[in-house]
């Protein structure tokens, strides 16, 4: 896959890419200024002594050249440097502002492709390079800053930047379903066959999907008569065509 040159290279064409499909095309300059920089504190002796703080570093630096009047770059992309990790956690927060998520999620798209398409899949317990850690983390940015994102079309589109054989794509895809089935069970209120149901809708739109399994579930809930003539005719019309 090469080196983190490379990467940084890929992440500004899917950054492109995130910006014109989520309507966030004002936010494209301070994106792409922000993936520019966002690995320049890798080749720091303090993120080699201290990895932890990778993004910080880089924020430090960029706010110190900002006022020293050496660059032109906003503090809004010196704070994306630092968000674009977040969130590093289970209950770590989300990217505040929307040009740290897009280049958080670029980034993730990214690493989560090149890991399939290395044949770095998630077996059991063992996931060595976070590839599940870095599905959730999309999945609560999408979901904390309403992004519209159609996660298979945005799978698709790295594949094709990536430019190499789409290998273990239905593999990715399958285990981007899965993972959001589990995140939704275990951050929303929905029963297990409400998520099952509108699962096919989330891979395109996580918060209309929530919308609909909120009012089937309240359906569910308070209507259970209608719900299971509902059930009913939807089975029945099903088998007929």
């Amino acid at each position: 896959l090469g080196s983190i040159f490379d990467k940084k290279e890929r992440l500004k064409r899917i950054t492109s890419y995130l910006t014109t499909t989520l309507n966030k095309k004002n936010d494209q300059n301070d994106c792409l200024n922000a993936v520019e920089l966002c690995k320049s504190d890798l080749v720091s002796h303090m993120v080699y002594e201290l990895p932890e703080l990778q993004g910080t570093m880089g924020r430090y630096y960029l706010e110190k050249e900002i006022k020293a009047g050496k660059s032109d770059c906003s503090n809004t992309v010196a704070q994306a440097i630092e968000e674009h990790y977040w969130p590093r956690f289970s209950g770590d927060n989300a990217p505040q502002n929307s040009v740290g998520a897009i280049v958080s999620l670029a980034d993730r798209f990214d690493t989560i492709v090149c890991c399939f398409q290395n044949k770095q899949i998630p077996t059991g317990s063992q996931d060595p390079l976070g590839v599940r850690r870095a599905l959730f983390g999309t999945f609560k940015i999408i979901i904390e800053h309403g992004f519209q994102c159609d996660i298979p079309a945005i799978i698709d589109e790295t594949y094709a930047i990536l430019a190499k054989d789409a290998t273990n794509k239905d593999k990715c895809l399958d285990f981007i379903e899965q993972r959001l089935k589990g995140y939704l069970q275990d951050n929303s209120d929905l029963d297990y066959d409400i998520i099952a149901a509108v699962i096919p809708i989330a891979l395109k739109d996580i918060k209309q999907a929530l919308h609909i399994g909120k009012t089937l579930q309240d359906l569910k809930t308070n209507e259970a008569t209608t719900f299971k003539q509902l059930i009913e005719s939807g089975v029945r019309t099903i088998r007929i065509t």
